[in-house]
């Protein structure tokens, strides 16, 4: 195999991986849900093996993941500090009868959000 075939192999897998990994952090981490150990564990696992990942390339992966997690936690804090600022400025200028109805429009956002997120084996 050419090196430039090869350089361009490597490049491919490792945005399919980034992005791979990238998607599923995201779709956890910023839905306000922290990932129990033993569900990341069974993750990195079946990952692995679906890959047909050795020992190298899963640490490599699992330093990948553990990397941006940081990343996405600070992203996911910023986020949210950015929306409370935003309703607290919302609210100066709403009268009080506006502002109750602004809270139930929250408590309704809020509701769609979790029902959103909510892991599709719940409630059943």
């Amino acid at each position: 195999m050419e090196a430039k075939t090869k350089t361009i192999l490597i490049v491919v897998f490792s945005f399919v991986l980034g992005a791979a990994a990238g998607g599923y952090s995201v779709n956890r981490w910023l839905h306000h849900s922290e990932v129990p150990p033993q569900v990341r564990q069974s993750w990195s696992k079946m990952f692995t093996e679906r890959m047909h990942l050795d020992s190298v390339q899963a640490a490599k992966v699992d330093s990948i993941v553990t990397y941006f997690r940081t990343h996405i936690d600070w992203y996911r804090r910023s986020m949210m500090q950015t929306r409370d600022t935003t309703r607290t400025e919302i609210r100066k200028i709403l009268s009080a009868e506006q502002n109750k109805l602004f809270d139930d429009y929250i408590k309704e956002m809020n509701e769609r959000e979790s029902k959103r997120h909510e892991p599709a084996n719940q409630g059943k």
